[in-house]
């Protein structure tokens, strides 16, 4: 089942006073549509009394306090609307650390009719706390076995130092029998020995592991700084290296040790630690002057991705069965924050008072942390990638960019329509951009373009925000090579940069934003950068910075280009068909503006772009990227731009269509569809190969497919 999240974080600000009283900022963000809910306060003076014996009552009072605000509480509710499903991400500033210690994992969303919603329990609404920074949190681990350390720290003289006897076995069986529920996709190795810190950063540094399971004791004490303040002090209960006595080891020592190790620039991406789960007492208590401090908000911080943690002391069988339940889930799907959501469910199910306990800390903004690689059907094999490659190698391909290569970074279409919508539309298909555009501009069509760009670029500044830079961009090609690398170093995945490493002469793209000239200026500076530290000047100079291209495609425009160019792998050409936000006239956006070009297309046939384009167009394979079957931007490529060109000549294409893939006995009835629709318009002699999938993922498995060609492993 194809999930497609809303992006929603909700941010508290530490506690202003005013002559009207204490208060909370809160804001409410859609990453998603872009859509931002500002000047809103909740009560600083009625924070709900915390019954935990009464968990849903509990988390209905948090909700209402939290939403206290009627603006705020209709913003929640439109966004409810827009959004079914909804990835919240509760981010608590530096400047409110008492907020910290609330039992979130309570919150439950009363409703008109039916039971209220528990939203740290729901599918719909996977749930965690989202701790502020800017480091790289990793690519998702594929397809391949999921490689659990687990260490119990057990020092033998345990009980005489006042501890309760460790009874792991349970735990360890039922993490034992996920080998029997997920054949060949799970790795489980036990820490043999003492349980100390060396000998856990020896053996995360050794095996290449992708999660930890912790299972131990923990505390937390208040303890004086050096500067004579109090504060809270997490601890595990670890073992002497050589003893196996008890040790008992700081928040700040263990995360400063893991920080090392996850920052190793030795270890691959791929080979570092993802995960850490804390199936012990207290690990997730947070300092309420200090709001990193604490285990697991330093684990977060020091590079770990996700963090699973306690809150409190946890019953030995809810601690098994939670954990158990967990796993299940996210090595099914992958996506650690509806794993957790669906444990804690099973829990509530079960009538189990200790089903908040549990806490997530993560910084991956999809919640993706295991994830598979690119579903390829047809008859696509080894030979076929063995082909793109090659054309890959020797420059003979050029990627067609579709909205999906934007995901993350700019609002989908459909998150676009539904707050342009909100602007006015009366009509119920509200997620269909080219019909709400098509209305709205039909009285103001410079407006309308206007509020589109203003959209994309307020969703931009959000998300570099996101990335730790405060910056207001004039418009979307505003973004510099400074903005550039912080969003990527923020952001899982960044498929501009991977398309760049191809070294290719030409990118084409529908898009109107300038991130495909960034990664390739990033790359060409790069490039640059080692021919000068290895002598090779003479080369290094004849590398240009690329640079963009705009068709001006309106009926008044006698030169659809402003110059004839021939693209070289060393100044690459990044070509927007549709036009750029540097020019909304020329942005391709609603239904007439499609028919429009098609006819300007059809009419011109070959005259419409440069020799030297419609050359690399016929000869080259065209790699269409990020696009929907049902898109009219590929639509109006195929039937209108290069149907012309392949009649007459023989056309490569590879499309990657992006969703998820069908059932098992669907698929080769897909196949046979997605080709049948795209061969009508090319010659019989042409070549189609489709993928099924994410283009991010499609992207990251071609260029693994790349070295291990490169590397002679096939």
């Amino acid at each position: 089942m194809e999930t497609n999240y809303a992006d929603l974080e909700i941010r508290l600000r530490g506690k202003l006073s005013s002559q009207e009283g204490n208060g909370y900022p809160v804001e409410l963000t859609s990453y998603s549509s872009g859509q931002e809910f500002l000047g809103f306060f909740t009560s600083a003076d009625d924070l709900p009394q915390l019954d935990l014996a009464k968990p849903g009552d509990t988390g209905l009072e948090l909700f209402k306090w939290l939403f206290a605000d009627p603006g705020l509480s209709s913003a929640w509710s439109l966004l409810r609307g827009q959004h079914p499903l909804r990835r919240i991400r509760l981010r608590i500033d530096d400047d409110a650390p008492e907020l910290n210690v609330v039992p979130w994992e309570l919150l439950r969303e009363p409703v008109d009719q039916g039971a209220p919603i528990d939203l740290t329990a729901a599918d719909a609404t996977p749930f965690s706390r989202y701790p502020a920074g800017a480091w790289l949190p990793g690519i998702p681990v594929e397809e391949r076995s999921v490689s659990i350390l687990i260490a119990v720290a057990n020092p033998t003289d345990l009980r005489a130092k006042g501890w309760p006897e460790l009874k792991a076995g349970q735990e360890l069986a039922g993490l034992e029998a996920l080998k029997t529920s997920h054949p060949g996709r799970i790795d489980i190795t036990t820490l043999e020995g003492p349980c100390s810190l060396l000998a856990l950063t020896n053996a995360l540094a050794r095996g290449g592991y992708d999660v930890l399971h912790f299972i131990g004791h923990g505390s937390s004490e208040q303890i004086k700084d050096k500067n004579g303040h109090w504060k809270t002090e997490a601890r595990l209960c670890l073992a002497d290296d050589k003893t196996n006595l008890l040790e008992i080891v700081s928040d700040t020592r263990i995360a400063e040790a893991l920080s090392r190790h996850l920052r190793e620039p030795t270890i691959p991406p791929e080979d570092r630690l993802r995960l850490i789960y804390l199936s012990s007492c207290e690990t997730a208590v947070r300092d309420p002057f200090d709001a990193f401090l604490g285990l697991a908000p330093q684990l977060v911080q020091s590079g770990v991705p996700a963090v699973i943690a306690m809150q409190e002391a946890v019953p030995a069988d809810t601690a098994v069965k939670f954990s158990h339940d967990f796993y299940d889930a996210l090595l099914r799907h992958g996506q650690i924050d509806r794993a957790t959501n669906a444990a804690r469910a099973a829990r509530l199910t079960s009538a189990d008072p200790a089903a908040r306990i549990p806490v997530l800390f993560q910084r991956l903004r999809d919640g993706q942390l295991f994830g598979k690689p690119q579903i390829v059907l047809g008859d696509v094999t080894a030979t076929t990638w063995d082909s793109l490659i090659r054309r890959v190698n020797t420059g003979e391909c050029t990627p067609v960019l579709g909205p999906g290569v934007v995901a993350g970074l700019l609002p989908t279409g459909r998150d676009l329509a539904h707050a342009l919508a909100a602007e006015g539309y009366p009509f119920d298909d509200k997620d269909d951009l080219r019909r709400v555009t098509q209305f709205i501009g039909r009285t103001d069509n410079s407006g309308m373009r206007t509020s589109v760009l203003t959209h994309l670029r307020k969703t931009l500044e959000r998300n570099l925000r996101l990335a730790g830079v405060e910056a207001e961009l004039d418009k979307l090609s505003s973004l510099t090579l400074e903005h550039w690398n912080a969003l990527s170093q923020t952001f899982q995945t960044q498929i501009h940069n991977q398309l760049a490493e191809l070294d290719l002469p030409l990118y084409v793209t529908t898009c109107f934003d300038n991130f495909m000239k960034l990664a390739l200026e990033r790359r060409l500076a790069e490039r640059k950068a080692r021919l000068d530290a290895t002598g090779n000047t003479a080369e290094a100079a004849k590398l240009g910075a690329g640079h963009r291209e705009a068709v001006r495609w309106k009926k008044d425009n006698a030169h659809r280009l402003q110059q004839n160019f021939e693209p070289k792998s060393s100044d690459p050409v990044v070509l927007h068909l549709f036009g750029t936000d540097e020019d909304k006239s020329n942005m391709v956006l609603t239904e007439d503006d499609h028919l429009d070009y098609l006819a300007t297309c059809s009419r011109e046939q070959e005259d419409f772009l440069p020799n030297s384009i419609n050359a690399l167009l016929t000869e080259n394979t065209l790699l269409f990227l990020g696009y929907h079957l049902e898109d009219l931007d590929l639509k109006v490529i195929l039937r209108g731009l290069l149907k012309n060109l392949a009649e007459s000549d023989r056309m490569n294409l590879a499309v990657q269509v992006e969703g998820a893939m069908p059932d098992k006995e669907k698929q080769n009835q897909v196949v046979e569809y997605l080709q049948d629709s795209l061969k009508p318009y090319f010659s019989q002699s042409s070549t189609v190969r489709v993928f099924w999938g994410n283009s991010q993922d499609f992207v990251r498995q071609l260029l693994q497919e790349r070295a291990v060609r490169s590397h002679g492993k096939r």
